[in-house]
């Protein structure tokens, strides 16, 4: 199997940069779902404005999640679920 050139690209979640390498065709789709996120956040952050950013990611992960698993139940939203999960992990270790 070949290996696709990885280009650099960051994103921007949270007030916090993370760097990636990821295919050039994904650079789009990651700075869209970036910019998701942090409009999902700034609306929790809203809404309950006692809560810090970390429960505001959460409370937007959890919202993705959730849509996800209604629109797809097969096996193609299990994969997104998991990485969705993997993402959120990343997010808790890169605050802590």
């Amino acid at each position: 199997m070949s290996e696709k050139e990885l280009k650099s690209t960051t994103v921007i979640i949270g007030g916090r940069s993370f760097p990636l390498r990821v295919e050039e065709s994904q650079i789009s789709a990651i700075q869209s779902a970036g910019k998701k996120i942090n409009e999902k956040v700034r609306y929790f952050q809203s809404i309950y404005k006692d809560r810090d950013l970390q429960d505001c990611l959460s409370m937007a992960l959890l919202t993705f999640a959730m849509d996800n698993q209604q629109s797809d139940s097969s096996d193609q939203g299990n994969d997104l679920s998991e990485k969705l999960l993997h993402i959120d992990q990343m997010l808790h270790d890169a605050l802590n």
